[in-house]
């Protein structure tokens, strides 16, 4: 439960951010497992010691493949969830106060929000409930409350803004390879 919770308030303010600020590019989502501790420690990328044979090679170090699915494996000691999005990043004169419970950003003026004036974008019918409140953005609990969620549970949040371009949420969970095990 705590986890929907998170990453929907999460993805909320991903398409929130794009759709105020009228990007076309996707909002991507990256989950990648946490290597599995070892005794040894790693060797440094930037170590002169390391040959160009340790190194990936160039094909694979560039090489995208968007339709990759790998299973988590059932040892990984977490899992970090990237929520990356184009939405113009997050104000200077807001970035100090994400993590205040009840602070918001959302307004009712709804000459805020793009389309034609009618009522009738997507953005109008997602964030209109029937009450004529607002199911997408208002309160100002969602992040603050999705990172006490997280951190609650062993993992954490972190936030790097970039003004102008866009946003990255990490969404660190700890344990989902032992879920079943006791």
């Amino acid at each position: 439960m705590h986890l929907e919770y998170i990453v929907t308030e999460l993805l909320k303010n991903a398409f929130r951010a794009t759709i105020e600020n009228k990007s076309n590019e996707p909002v991507i989502v990256t989950i990648a497992p946490e290597p599995a501790l070892t005794e040894e420690p790693s060797t440094s990328w930037s170590n002169s010691s390391t040959k160009d044979s340790d190194l990936p090679s160039k094909d694979t170090r560039n090489a995208t493949n968007n339709d990759a699915i790998v299973p988590l494996d059932d040892n990984a000691p977490g899992v970090t969830i990237r929520i990356r999005d184009r939405g113009g990043g997050i104000p200077p004169e807001v970035s100090p106060n994400i993590w205040s419970y009840s602070f918001t950003t959302f307004s009712d003026d709804m000459d805020d929000f793009p389309g034609d004036g009618n009522g009738g974008d997507g953005l109008s019918a997602i964030s209109t409930a029937s009450t004529g409140g607002s199911s997408i953005a208002g309160l100002g609990y969602g992040l603050p409350l999705s990172r006490a969620y997280a951190e609650y549970f062993g993992g954490g949040i972190a936030v790097q803004s970039l003004y102008g371009w866009g946003t990255d949420v990490y969404l660190r969970l700890k344990g989902v390879g032992n879920l079943g095990k006791k």
